[in-house]
């Protein structure tokens, strides 16, 4: 699946349902990183519903602070 541009919910919800809950088992934790687009109560109930799976969600200072002891 590929997107030109940035994502938005719509495309979002269609990469979690058409490639991402196929690929997961009841109880596996998905980690998301901390923006609207995941948090949307229709995705997370997708990952739920449909692949009784967990989401998760980044901390943004301590995955800022990770990218920047890359450097």
């Amino acid at each position: 699946m590929t997107i030109d541009g940035a994502t938005n919910t719509e495309f979002f919800q269609a990469y979690v349902r058409e490639i991402l809950i196929p690929t997961l088992c009841v109880g596996d934790i998905v980690i998301l990183e901390n923006l609207g687009t995941h948090k949307n109560e229709a995705t997370l109930a997708l990952l739920a519903t449909a692949a009784g799976a967990e989401a998760r969600f980044l901390l943004v200072s301590l995955f800022a602070r990770s990218q920047s002891n890359r450097n």
